[in-house]
């Protein structure tokens, strides 16, 4: 769920206890916070998505954690699930939902336009994962077409609660001041 990227065969950012779990199938994106995985759970016998974060630092290592907290917290069909974190040494991972399917930035391009009779019904479903979040008290900040998945079966998922404020915590990893987001979806104001 995040911009598409070249496969790759065996990254090297798995340790041999990582592999013993997951197949590797490819790398499916990149973005400021961490790298996008598909694999194949072998216990479970299911495709999964790993993200696994680019940086070390305390703070993108914090956000990251928190991410897999808030997602854990939440339960509905158009938000992605998470299945579970963990670390893979210095590295620290989700494990999520894998949904086919692109984004609906991709199949805007591909298609163009939505016509009203599919972008009312994404537009319910995308403001009902909303609505179910602020319910529970999460404020997700990076809304976009990369961020909801649209699932070749139909329906969407809203993805990367990665910059997502926990409105029950009165502490931010944000500072003061600080801009979060893609400035091209930012509101006017």
């Amino acid at each position: 769920y995040l911009a598409p990227a070249e496969a790759v065969a065996a990254p090297g950012a798995f340790s041999p206890a990582f592999l013993e779990e997951f197949d590797v199938v490819r790398l499916i994106g990149r973005g400021a916070f961490g790298e996008v995985y598909l694999v194949n759970q072998r216990s479970l016998k299911r495709q999964a998505v790993v993200k696994f974060t680019t940086g070390e630092e305390a703070h993108s290592l914090a956000r990251f954690e928190r991410e897999g907290q808030l997602l854990a917290r939440i339960r509905h069909p158009a938000i992605m699930q998470v299945y579970g974190s963990g670390a893979d040494g210095k590295r620290r991972y989700l494990l999520c939902e894998y949904v086919d399917g692109g984004n609906l930035k991709q199949r805007i391009r591909a298609e163009g336009r939505l016509p009203p009779a599919q972008a009312v019904p994404l537009a319910g479903l995308l403001l009902d994962a909303l609505e179910h979040a602020h319910a529970n008290d999460l404020i997700h900040r990076d809304v976009k077409s990369e961020n909801l998945i649209l699932p070749s079966a139909g329906g969407a998922k809203l993805a990367d609660f990665g910059l997502a404020r926990d409105m029950q915590v009165t502490s931010d990893l944000t500072a003061t001041g600080a801009v979060l987001g893609t400035p091209a979806y930012f509101a006017p104001e």
